[in-house]
């Protein structure tokens, strides 16, 4: 039947890319390739990774999700590995360079061949690009009472990126001690400016008001979600600024 039906299934790096970015942290997606060679589907049962970084940790995890090897085909198992900044700067601050990090991954996969359990090992070295960490800073707030009645807070952001990235588009949420009040799409002037105008539903208004005079509400979460282009391709992008309403008017005297 030919001596390669017994071979064992091998694996390889199938690419490496961000797919990520927050204020502390990166998601970085690794693929996998397995080859399966043999004439049966072949089930995986664990797949172990450590990434490390001139010899320091960064992550390690184990996926226990259930993947069949389709037989005499190549699959690619994608591995998503957490960065955080610190920790990477911590690590690589010897070792890197304008074009990027040195690392290794180290993968484990347990798999179930008809000659029983199989183990397959892999080093793979490869270089990350150099995350930046964007940042998101309140530059004001301001509160004001509409004609119609409604309780206006306008936030002013600065969403400060990185010399070489560029947003592509952007939306953004904003909540009340973690009630949703309202959401859009938004564009960043040339320095980087956002300005949120947030408006509460007209029925909650009376009480949302009533809530804000009296101090009752405590914070103000603005989250924004899009697409920055990067130096190493169209990157999502999530950042979350917990916005504390300490700015309350004085409440109202008791008649």
């Amino acid at each position: 039947m030919g001596c390669g039906v017994l071979s064992a299934p091998t694996a390889d790096v199938d690419g490496v890319s961000v797919t990520s970015l927050g204020l502390t942290e990166a998601e970085v997606q690794i693929g996998v390739g397995v080859h399966n060679p043999l004439w049966v589907d072949v089930p995986v049962d664990a797949l172990r990774w450590e990434m490390r970084v001139a010899d320091v940790t960064l992550g390690d995890g184990v996926s226990s999700q259930q993947h069949v090897l389709p037989s005499q085909q190549r699959t690619v198992l994608p591995v998503p590995v957490q960065i955080r900044y610190a920790d990477l700067w911590a690590a690589a601050k010897e070792t890197m360079s304008n074009e990027g990090v040195p690392y290794t991954v180290l993968f484990e996969l347990d798999t179930q061949t008809p000659r029983g359990p199989e183990t397959l090992e892999m080093r793979h070295d490869g270089q990350l690009p150099v995350l930046r960490a964007p940042s998101l800073d309140l530059v004001d707030i301001d509160v004001g009472i509409e004609d119609d009645g409604r309780l206006r807070v306008e936030l002013g952001l600065h969403l400060g990126l990185p010399q070489d990235y560029s947003i592509v588009d952007l939306q953004w949420g904003v909540s009340v001690d973690g009630v949703s009040l309202t959401d859009g799409r938004v564009q960043a002037d040339g320095s980087g400016t956002l300005r949120l105008p947030v408006f509460f539903d007209a029925r909650a208004t009376a009480e949302a008001t009533w809530a804000y005079a009296w101090g009752e509400a405590k914070a103000m979460q603005v989250m924004l979600s899009g697409n920055v282009s990067t130096p190493f391709g169209t990157v999502p992008l999530s950042l979350d600024r917990q916005v504390a309403l300490s700015e309350a008017p004085a409440a109202p005297e008791t008649p």
